[in-house]
């Protein structure tokens, strides 16, 4: 198998677990997972980030940025189903992102990087 492969394998092995305990099983503990790791913010950016560049390095051995973009705009479409699910919640979180600008500048830094890195690499 090759790394993309495997991490392709991972992902779709977390959806599976996840559906089956979150949806069938037990549904309370998407609520556990959420509130146990999402209290220190700075370790869940620090691990998404590593997270980010190592899947990022593996896939660029295979993939040209502007494939890895698409593919992503495929996986923003899906979750968007999730999105279009509960439009309240949704709501809730931009307005809490709009009121709460300085929160959001290292991931809005990470997405402008990387978009300016297609554009580069499509027009130039």
């Amino acid at each position: 198998m090759t790394p993309v492969e495997i991490i392709a394998l991972i992902f779709a092995i977390g959806i599976v677990i996840k559906a089956i305990t979150v949806h069938f099983i037990k549904p309370k503990t998407l609520n556990n997972i959420v509130k146990k790791y999402m209290t220190n913010t700075m370790m869940m950016s620090v691990l998404c980030t590593v997270l980010a560049v190592v899947i990022g390095y593996y896939l660029l051995l295979e993939l040209t940025i502007v494939q890895i973009f698409a593919s992503g705009t495929f996986m923003m479409m899906l979750a968007a189903l999730l999105v279009a699910a509960y439009p309240k919640g949704y709501q809730k979180l931009a307005e809490e992102v709009t009121k709460n600008m300085k929160a959001a500048w290292y991931p809005m830094l990470v997405w402008l990087g990387v978009a300016i890195w297609v554009l580069y690499t499509l027009f130039m």
